[in-house]
Order: structure tokens, then C-alpha cells, then sequence
């Protein structure tokens, strides 16, 4: 067993395992919970609730190295809130399937070439 203190006091008891990890997701701060839970199955989905240009976007960045690239799904996804879903697949559409940024301040967004 492992234990945890701080400050003299008890903050958690892990039971050891006799091999491999486990994780205690309540342990995460929200925003870390969010991106584990935002993975390549659930980006491709939201990405074809959106619009079939943005589902051949999201499956180009995951093909291959989906891990690495998943950052960048999940970037893609997340201009949903702020264009909704017709206006991001649009320009998804005309930015050539998002190889050129056509969105207002797309700085740092994934798919922008400087």
C-alpha cells in the first residue's frame, strides 16, 4: 500500500497492484479529465455531427500517430462553440479540407500554415 501526505495528514491510500498502474481520474484537475475523455472515437464522432468535410479533417490528423495529433482534433472541434457546426464545415470546405486557415484569427489553430 501506498500513502500520501501532506501537511502530517492522510490525502490518499493507493492499494498496490502486482503489476501495471491505475489511475485516479478524480484525483485530475477538470481540464485534464476533459482532454482524457476527448478521445480519437469521440473526436471523430462530434466531427460527423458537424459535417462530412470536418470528419475527413479529424480522420486526416488521426491517421496516423492519432495520440500526437489528437491535441490538434480536438483544436479543430473546439471551433465549433465559436463558428458553429454549417459555418466551420463550410470553411473547413473552402480552406482545402483545412491545409489553409480562411477563419478570423486562427492563430495558433490547428490546420494553419504560417
Amino acid at each position: 500500500m501506498v500513502q500520501v501526505f501532506l501537511d502530517g495528514g492522510l490525502v490518499k491510500t493507493h492499494a498496490a497492484l502486482d503489476q501495471g498502474k491505475r489511475t485516479d481520474k478524480s484525483d485530475y484537475p477538470p481540464e485534464k479529465i476533459a482532454f482524457q475523455m476527448k478521445t480519437p472515437i469521440w473526436c471523430r464522432t462530434q466531427a460527423s455531427e458537424i459535417g462530412d468535410t470536418c470528419r475527413e479533417v479529424v480522420d486526416q490528423l488521426l491517421e496516423v500517430n492519432a495520440l500526437y495529433r489528437l491535441r490538434a482534433a480536438q483544436g479543430v472541434l473546439g471551433l465549433r462553440k465559436k463558428y458553429g457546426d454549417t459555418r466551420l464545415d463550410s470553411r473547413l470546405r473552402e480552406s482545402d479540407h483545412g491545409r489553409r486557415p480562411v477563419l478570423p484569427h486562427h492563430q495558433g489553430h490547428p490546420g494553419c500554415r504560417h
